[in-house]
């Protein structure tokens, strides 16, 4: 969740996310990015990455919350991890949620 260079902001010039999008792709994931700062026909020409409207419930093995935007800490743990199937893991690269409420925190 998330591709800007940084939170609430739409500047996806210096992001480091399409790193981990390019990681997770080359280890076979099917990698889905949800931003909603971020203008999707620009950056899904510019980057090449599958950028989407909103994310399905239910859909996800692993959620990756990459930037901290205001939107995904006020959706709350609960409602992103309806995003994901059962079993899923919920990765907090930016610390964004409570420590027991995620999986894996970098």
């Amino acid at each position: 969740m998330g591709f800007a260079f940084k939170e609430n902001c739409p500047d996806v010039r210096n992001t480091r996310v399409i790193d981990v999008v390019s990681e997770l792709n080359d280890l076979g994931a099917n990698v889905d990015i949800f931003d909603p700062w971020v203008n999707l026909d620009l950056a899904n020409e510019k980057n090449g990455v599958n950028f989407i409207q909103n994310p399905k419930q239910n859909e996800y093995d692993g959620i990756v919350i990459a930037v901290a935007h205001d939107l995904f800490k006020n959706m709350g743990a609960q409602k992103i991890r309806q995003f994901g199937r059962e079993n899923s893991v919920v990765f907090d690269i930016k610390h964004l949620l409570p420590s027991d409420m995620v999986d894996i925190r970098l």
